[in-house]
């Protein structure tokens, strides 16, 4: 089972913060780890990703960063590679995602996006959602900012057939949007992370959650969670 942290605040290390992070989530196993941050100057999401154990990694070549996250895979399509391991980019580098579960219709939504012009690096299912969200946010019509970006996720997650849940950000509204369509927990605020026990709070003083939203397209539920709109909460409370 992959492991995911994010972090959300006021820190300049949201680097390092999830790397240390992912240490925490060793014990789920994986094969491959990756994070990846805003930059506060520059127009591209830095990612550092590598296969094998983290280790005594370093995230200290990353850039000063209040918002990064990360993820721990165990592969599913595409062999243990560092191109293969999470987070993903789209074309442009402004558009990042991490993501656990199976898109089972990958391929066919894939083969349309090169048609598109979409230029993949990874043999990953999880490579074709974030190029079916930078789609999106070039051909619907949206609503300036944050919003915008939410509804072209909202699109782009209600076609991936399986069970999945994926994190994004982009560069543009420097958010987290948090979407699922199973049962594995999702939290966002200043410590954010899927499908693991909220221990990992301990690592700040302060844990925000957020109200929860429901997407109901196509008869199927989904859950997002979008990190502008606090609710008070602390570190003990399970969201999921």
């Amino acid at each position: 089972m992959c492991g995911i942290f994010g972090y959300v605040g006021n820190r300049t290390n949201a680097a390092n913060i999830v790397l240390e992070g992912l240490k925490l989530l060793e014990y789920r196993g994986y094969d491959s780890w990756g994070v990846a941050a805003i930059p506060q100057a520059g127009k591209k999401i830095a990612v550092k990703k590598k296969a094998g154990k983290i280790g005594s990694a370093s995230v200290a070549d990353m850039p000063k960063s209040t918002l990064a996250f990360g993820h721990t895979r165990w592969a599913t399509h595409g062999g243990v590679t560092d191109v293969n391991a999470h987070p993903h980019l789209d074309c442009t580098g402004q558009i990042a995602i991490i993501h656990n579960g199976i898109f089972e219709n990958y391929e066919e939504v894939k083969k349309k996006l090169l048609k598109k012009g979409h230029r993949f690096i990874s043999e990953t299912d999880t490579e074709v959602a974030v190029h079916l969200i930078e789609e999106y946010t070039k051909t619907m019509i949206l609503p300036a900012g944050e919003a915008g970006f939410t509804k072209a996720v909202q699109k782009a997650f209600n076609e991936m057939e399986g069970l999945n849940a994926i994190i994004v950000t982009d560069t543009k509204n420097n958010q987290l949007i948090a979407a699922r369509h199973w049962s594995w927990d999702l939290a966002t605020g200043k410590i954010f992370w899927q499908a693991t026990r909220p221990h990992s709070c301990r690592t700040l003083n302060k844990c925000i959650f957020w109200k929860m939203t429901k997407w109901r397209l196509s008869g199927r539920m989904q859950s997002c969670f979008s990190t502008p709109k606090p609710a008070s909460g602390c570190c003990q409370k399970n969201s999921g």
